[in-house]
C-alpha cells in the first residue's frame, strides 16, 4: 500500500529558502504531488486563522493543503502545536522528535539523492507509481 507524497506550491519558494540545491529540489518535486494554493485555498487559510486565533500564513497554507487530502493524512511538522489547532483531529501530527515514516523508491530511474532514515521500517512510505510491498 502506498501513500502520496504532497506539498503545497508555496513550499517551494521555502525549501529554496534553506539552501537546497535545484537539482535536489526537481529531483524531490518530480516525485511528488504539488497542490495548488489558489485564492480560495488562501480564503480558508484565513478563516482557519481567525478561528484559531493564530498567525502564520505559512502553516496556515499548509494546514488547508494537508485537509484537503484524502484520509487518512499524515503531516510532518516542526509547528505541531499551531498545526493540531489548525488541523485538529482530521490530521495526524508527527513532530520532528517522533521518527518519520521511511521513504523507499522501489523500481529503477534516476539515483535518489540519500534519504535519512531511522533504521525503523513500520512507518514505511511507498512512493506513487513504484508498486506496493
Amino acid at each position: 500500500m502506498g501513500a502520496d507524497l504532497v506539498i503545497g506550491a508555496n513550499t517551494i519558494v521555502e525549501a529554496t529558502l534553506s539552501h537546497t540545491t535545484l537539482p535536489h529540489l526537481n529531483w524531490a518535486l518530480s516525485r511528488i504531488k504539488v497542490e495548488p494554493v489558489t485564492e480560495q485555498a488562501a480564503k480558508a487559510a484565513a478563516e482557519f486563522l481567525e478561528d484559531t486565533g493564530l498567525h502564520g500564513h505559512k502553516y496556515a497554507t499548509v494546514a488547508e493543503v494537508a485537509l484537503r487530502q484524502p484520509k487518512p493524512v499524515a503531516l510532518l511538522t516542526s509547528n505541531s502545536d499551531d498545526m493540531t489547532k489548525l488541523c485538529g483531529s482530521q490530521v495526524r501530527i508527527i513532530p520532528p522528535d517522533q521518527p518519520a515514516p521511511r521513504i523507499t523508491r522501489r523500481t529503477g530511474g534516476s539515483r535518489a539523492p540519500p534519504v535519512p532514515s531511522t533504521g525503523d521500517n513500520s512507518g514505511q512510505i511507498q512512493l506513487p507509481g513504484t508498486g506496493s510491498r
